[in-house]
């Protein structure tokens, strides 16, 4: 929708977990929604394809970038190196144009082939990356933004539980995101 001539996303939180229960208990059937972005994390990917098989999947694009940066340091290539071949994702996944970035993708596959690791995350990644049409929200940032409330709150001495951090998250996501869909968000509490 249009809000103060801005387009704004509307955000919904799909489900909840944190460090306990894994993704089966933190997805729990019926989610209505179009997209969720991750940041590739394990496990996920068979859960979604198989309990919502309607749902389109993909990986955060802004932390591709940057895992692709640490997977090539890991596999010695030199910094000067890493951020041409940063630059070069940054701009196939980024980019305006849809019609080459598959070809593009492909190429700086094969173009890292020598490097085992940072090729392996981008084969492994290339079907929830490019989509013929991108959708409105790319990366995970708002809930990474989330993250650094909490880590503000809890990092000055204060010895939280993760029941407790779980409680405030929730409480602080129902607030700013989904204003209107507080019963759910709070019920598992």
């Amino acid at each position: 929708r249009e809000e103060n001539g801005r387009t704004v996303v509307q955000k919904r939180i799909a489900g909840w977990g944190l460090g306990w229960g894994g993704w089966k208990a933190a997805l729990p059937p019926g989610i209505a929604t179009e997209v969720i972005v991750t940041d590739r994390e394990k496990g996920l990917p068979e859960l979604l394809a198989k309990r919502f098989p309607q749902l389109r999947h993909q990986h955060c694009e802004w932390h591709l970038c940057h895992t692709l940066n640490h997977l090539l340091y890991l596999d010695g290539v030199k910094l000067a190196e890493r951020k041409v071949l940063k630059a070069e994702l940054g701009k196939i996944v980024w980019g305006k144009t849809i019609t080459d970035r598959k070809e593009r993708y492909a190429a700086l596959c094969g173009q890292l082939a020598c490097y085992p690791k940072a090729h392996t995350m981008l084969v492994d990644a290339m079907q929830n990356v490019l989509f013929d049409v991108p959708s409105r929200e790319r990366t995970t940032s708002v809930i990474e933004r989330e993250m650094r409330e909490i880590n503000r709150r809890s990092d000055v001495g204060v010895r939280w539980s993760e029941r407790g951090i779980d409680n405030l998250l929730r409480l602080r996501a129902a607030k700013r995101i989904n204003k209107d869909d507080f019963e759910r968000v709070w019920s598992a509490v």
